[in-house]
C-alpha cells in the first residue's frame, strides 16, 4: 500500500511538472488610439479570469499576462465602447494555431475609429479587423 501511495504521488508530481513545462506564457495589450482625446471603455475576460472594466484615455493601454491552459482551450475576449455608442466584441487571444502564428507570445491590439488592428509578429504589419457589434 505504501509503494502505491508513493507511486501515485510521483505520477502526480511528474504530470504537474510536464504541464508546467508545456504552459506558454502570453501577453495581451489593448491600446486606445482613437485620437481627439477620446476615452474607450474596455472589458476583457476569459472563462476563468475577468480583467475587469477599464476606461482608457487616448494613448493609454491595458495589458495582462497569463498562461495557456494545458488543453489549449484558453480564450480571452474583449468588448469595447466609446462615445456611449455600440459595444464591439473581439477575441483578444484564442489558443488556436492562427492566433499563435500571428501573435507569437504577444498579442497587441489597436483600437481606432476606423477599425481594430492586430499586430502580426511574424510579418511586422498591423492587420485590420472589422468591428463586430457585441451580441447581447
Amino acid at each position: 500500500m505504501r509503494n502505491y501511495t508513493y507511486l501515485c504521488i510521483a505520477i502526480f508530481l511528474a504530470f504537474n511538472l510536464l504541464r508546467a513545462s508545456l504552459s506558454v506564457g502570453m501577453d495581451v495589450r489593448v491600446m486606445n488610439r482613437l485620437g481627439h482625446g477620446k476615452r474607450v471603455n474596455v472589458h476583457c475576460k476569459s472563462k476563468d479570469d475577468d480583467i475587469g472594466n477599464r476606461v482608457l484615455a487616448d494613448g493609454e493601454e491595458l495589458g495582462w499576462h497569463f498562461y495557456v491552459n494545458f488543453d489549449f482551450s484558453t480564450l480571452f475576449f474583449c468588448d469595447v465602447q466609446w462615445d456611449t455608442g455600440t459595444w464591439y466584441h473581439f477575441d483578444a487571444y484564442n489558443a488556436d494555431s492562427s492566433f499563435f502564428d500571428r501573435c507569437g507570445t504577444d498579442c497587441v491590439w489597436m483600437i481606432t475609429e476606423k477599425c481594430l488592428y492586430v499586430f502580426n509578429q511574424r510579418t511586422y504589419l498591423w492587420e485590420p479587423r472589422p468591428y463586430e457589434p457585441t451580441k447581447m
